[in-house]
């Protein structure tokens, strides 16, 4: 019977979390995990304060540290990857040093480092480039998932103030080319950001985020498909409402989000967000409609569906139940059928859940409640799952709360 084994804790003492579940913690060797370890995470980084970098072996509980960053959020971590030339595992990630934020490779074993100009976002399959953002001017819209504009110094930066964009950096080469720009889009205003750059396994196409704040107070998301050759910019769903997606394979995404409808298409209009007292009619609206009812996902039309980037296809993955949440969705890539994802604990006296789903069935086969701080569920400090898969394999990892502390848990699918 298909079900999910831990394989691996993180100690009882300390705090240590990964980031997003667009990318592996564990190594394709399966014998390290890489980890920040932090001594506060219910506040943003004190003056004198950071995060070590490092990894635990698979069988070890002792923490193995190469450096040290203060380039780091509670949700996206460092922007940690695993990257590998010359059959050795290296980590790369983010860091700030005098006032300039880039990204470094580090040896697990030895003190070898390489600087690289830019800081990193996402980083090809292949690991010879990767993409990224102005992240100062994320990080004025989202600090959650960017960083300290106080370490930062502008006149270090590569970027001019408030530039839009998505650049590639040739890891071999440095060489910096700038794909999208603010050109590429014509808004109302200037109050938008892009974030949740994710690249195929082709190393070629990719997708992102473009959103913007509502009058309304919320956040408006439009979704993209691009390439590196920028042959084409295409805005894979209209309605507003994308939140999380990841590759199944070079041509497919597993997405959560709305399809189009006229509720959507109403609620992001000029109209609706120029009525007076609009903010207030969202308030009453969401204390009446709670969003994980089926109620809520038939007026915003949200739903976890596959799209298909060459045919430029929705299916809906029709289950009223796994379609009540929101969460992190991510995909084996031996099968392309176990999903993994979760949901939130962010209503009162409601834990996060883990979920194995099976895509080939359409059905879910396990469901595991996880402990949380509700004192920070609802905060740039609480502690999503972001269930996040080892490419061929059907091992994965989370971050979690466990005893009042940061910690991380490995499993396995055993079939």
């Amino acid at each position: 019977m298909t079900h999910l084994k831990e394989i691996f804790s993180s100690p009882k003492k300390g705090n240590y979390f990964f980031g997003y579940y667009d990318k592996s913690q564990i190594s394709k060797s399966k014998n390290y995990y890489a980890s920040l370890k932090v001594e506060n995470f219910y506040n943003y980084l004190g003056k004198d304060e950071y995060a070590e970098i490092g990894y635990f072996e698979k069988n070890s509980q002792e923490f193995q540290v190469i450096g040290k960053t203060k380039a780091f959020n509670f949700q996206q971590g460092s922007m940690i990857n695993w990257i590998y030339s010359n059959h050795e595992e290296k980590l790369i990630y983010n860091v700030i040093e005098n006032g300039k934020l880039f990204s470094r490779i580090s040896k697990i074993h030895g003190d070898s480092k390489i600087d690289l100009p830019l800081p990193l976002y996402s980083l090809s399959n292949d690991n010879k480039f990767f993409l990224t953002i102005n992240f100062e001017h994320l990080s004025k819209y989202r600090r959650g998932y960017g960083y300290d504009l106080n370490l930062i110094d502008e006149k270090k930066s590569m970027f001019k103030l408030d530039e839009i964009g998505i650049w590639k950096l040739d890891v071999d080469s440095k060489n910096i080319n700038k794909i999208i720009s603010n050109e590429d889009f014509q808004l109302d205003n200037k109050n938008y950001w892009i974030e949740h750059i994710t690249i195929s396994p082709n190393n070629y196409d990719f997708v992102f985020l473009l959103r913007s704040k509502n009058i309304d107070g919320g956040i408006k998301t439009d979704f993209f498909l691009s390439d590196i050759e920028k042959s084409k910019l295409i805005k894979i769903n209209n309605s507003g409402r994308t939140s999380h997606f990841n590759w199944i394979a070079k041509n497919k995404l597993v997405v959560y989000g709305g399809l189009p409808n006229k509720f959507n298409k109403f609620r992001k209009s000029k109209f609706f967000q120029s009525i007076p007292g609009v903010k207030m009619i969202l308030k009453f609206y969401h204390l009446l409609i709670r969003h994980d009812t089926l109620i809520s996902k038939k007026l915003t039309g949200d739903c976890y569906y596959l799209y298909d980037i060459k045919n430029l296809e929705f299916t809906k993955i029709k289950n009223d139940k796994l379609n009540s949440e929101d969460g992190h969705p991510t995909v084996d890539t031996i099968e392309n059928r176990y999903m993994i994802t979760d949901t939130y604990s962010d209503l009162p006296k409601k834990k996060a859940s883990l979920i194995l789903y099976d895509l080939l069935k359409n059905s879910e086969i396990q469901r595991i409640e996880i402990d949380s701080l509700e004192e920070l569920d609802n905060s740039p400090f609480r502690c999503d799952l972001h269930p996040r898969f080892l490419e061929n394999s059907l091992y994965f990892s989370i971050d979690c709360f466990y005893e009042n502390r940061r910690s991380f848990k490995v499993y396995q699918i055993l079939k």
